[in-house]
């Protein structure tokens, strides 16, 4: 009953907030133009300010008394001192509705004032832009006033007691997911900044972009001005946020340190810093090699100067940030709080990167393969589109280098700590998800690989039209089979003496008296004068962080 009254509350307080923010931004969008902050905007005139003035005053005359009804109702259910409070706090839909809500705002907020920006940038470079200034900032107003308010309201739930479960970790998501956001946002906008004066200075124009009197670089340096200033901005400030939770040492930090979500987050920055740096290093290889090998590039391009420079500087530019996280991961996870949660968090940096490098790698590999085959057998590249051997090999030839070295690098020194230990290392979870991720996306390849080239033997048999040269069009379906039943049969070998470890060491520790579960006794203890109540706020973010199955039990509360 109470969560059908949760329901109900919090979707019409989200829906009321979301139509009144709508309005409110255009109530503020027909003042600044009112003022002269319409920008040349194709919906001026007076009759569409009165038309859009009579939508903003009925959307917020009608929205607004919903949202207050219903928003007052769910905040006197967690006022101090109500007998259900703390459980409201710590509900699932009271921290999915803060979730939902904070991160809508901020990506109304993000959107509105990106294009701000770019409309600037434009503006000042002399470029026609369609971004209005006035609904623009009219909806940064509305969304961003909306947003700190309900930041407040959720610092407010915190003062007053611990949040468990469902009402602290969906909010948690919000917090690392715009952080996340917010940094690759910031990154590939310096990358693109990158490109762009590595090409100014190279002076090579990108012919794809048409600007206005020769201004080509316009709309690439109004992009990416835009992500770098909002995107940075965003990660800046849910990054600091994070930290002082770290940092806390009260109840909050006690649950916030160990959260599995905050490492989670590492590894996201760590596999696409990886991913994109071997995008971009194999973009160098692939320029060099084609200029090696006499390929022409596609048209749009730079010019090679201009192209190699850009794609190094983003590259160091990601595996600076694959660096940084990595060593924040680490010293995260020596935390005292952590420590026991993350033994070893080599195995969060090692086995993520390795396993980006072996699907870069595999891939590279995979078509190399594919164009053995298609040359041995005198093919003539039908599938791919009548690409030359030269372009294709320019193409998939650096990356594959790249992904196996990648990968034999982490690899090399999993299978070092694995030798060390290998009974530790074969119970390790991240190395068993590992092996299984591996084994079954190389199945899936694998199996939709012999599917092709089954229906093309098949085809052939019954009578088909058969395409101009088969072997090209099963060149690349054999290079994937080749390189996917590899994959899989080393991965399942280990997957299988992993599992024999785990057995041996299952017979030889000695199993617990039947009926009994095992345990370990633990104190807690707590600075000098800090409250009873405070001790017992600490427990209970504690065993809100244990996986299923574990309990910390209160001796008090048994004797």
């Amino acid at each position: 009953m109470q969560t059908a009254r949760r329901l109900y509350l919090y979707l019409l307080s989200g829906i009321g907030l979301g139509v009144l923010v709508t309005g409110v931004g255009l109530l503020l969008t027909t003042l600044l133009e009112a003022i002269g902050l319409d920008g040349g905007s194709v919906l001026s005139g007076e009759q569409a300010t009165r038309e859009r003035l009579t939508l903003a005053t009925a959307m917020s005359g009608v929205s607004l008394p919903v949202w207050l009804i219903h928003w007052f109702v769910a905040q006197r259910g967690v006022r101090p001192g109500r007998p259900e409070a703390d459980v409201e706090r710590s509900s699932a839909v009271r921290g999915l509705y803060f979730a939902l809500v904070l991160g809508g705002l901020l990506l109304a907020a993000f959107l509105s004032l990106s294009s701000l920006i770019e409309g600037t940038v434009l503006g000042i470079a002399g470029e026609a832009t369609f971004n209005t200034p006035a609904s623009e900032v009219g909806l940064v107003v509305a969304a961003g006033a909306a947003w700190l308010y309900h930041l407040g309201v959720r610092l407010g739930d915190w003062r007053h007691g611990p949040i468990t479960d469902a009402g602290a970790w969906l909010p948690r998501a919000y917090l690392y997911g715009a952080t996340f956001i917010g940094l690759m946002v910031m990154l590939f906008g310096l990358a693109d900044l990158f490109v762009l004066v590595a090409r100014l200075v190279a002076n090579s124009r990108d012919d794809t972009i048409v600007g206005a009197g020769g201004l080509w670089w316009a709309f690439p340096l109004a992009s990416g001005v835009a992500r770098v200033l909002v995107g940075g901005a965003t990660w800046l400030g849910h990054a600091w946020y994070a930290r002082r939770l770290w940092s806390d040492r009260g109840h909050r930090g006690s649950i916030e340190r160990p959260a599995r979500l905050r490492f989670a987050f590492y590894v996201a920055v760590l596999v696409v810093s990886a991913a994109a740096a071997i995008g971009f290093l194999g973009q160098v290889g692939r320029l060099l090699i084609g200029v090696a090998l006499g390929v022409p590039e596609a048209s749009g391009s730079g010019g090679l100067p201009g192209d190699v420079l850009a794609a190094l500087l983003a590259a160091v530019l990601f595996v600076a940030s694959w660096m940084v996280h990595s060593f924040e991961l680490s010293r995260a996870a020596a935390e005292p709080a952590a420590a026991e949660l993350i033994p070893r968090p080599d195995r969060l940096i090692s086995y993520p990167t390795a396993l980006v490098g072996l699907a870069v790698g595999a891939v590279g590999a995979a078509r190399l393969i594919g164009l053995v085959v298609d040359l041995v057998l005198g093919g003539g590249q039908v599938l791919a589109g009548a690409e030359s051997s030269d372009r294709a090999f320019a193409d998939f030839a650096p990356f594959a280098i790249l992904g196996i070295g990648i990968w034999m690098w982490h690899w090399s020194g999993i299978m070092r700590t694995a030798a060390a230990d290998p009974t530790i290392e074969a119970a390790s979870t991240v190395r068993r998800a590992a092996l299984l991720v591996t084994l079954a996306v190389s199945i899936l390849a694998g199996v939709a690989s012999l599917g092709v080239i089954l229906y093309r033997l098949f085809g052939t048999l019954f009578g088909l039209d058969a395409p101009a040269s088969v072997a090209s069009e099963l060149s690349v379906p054999v290079g994937v089979l080749i390189v996917t039943v590899a994959i899989a049969a080393y991965h399942g070998q280990l997957l299988r003496r992993d599992g024999a470890l785990r057995a041996a060491e299952e017979e030889v520790a000695p199993a617990a008296p039947s009926g009994m579960r095992p345990e370990i006794g633990l104190t807690l203890v707590g600075p000098a004068g800090v409250e009873p109540g405070t001790l017992v706020g600490v427990a209970d973010g504690l065993r809100a962080q244990l996986p299923d199955g574990f309990d910390l039990r209160d001796e008090r509360q048994m004797s």
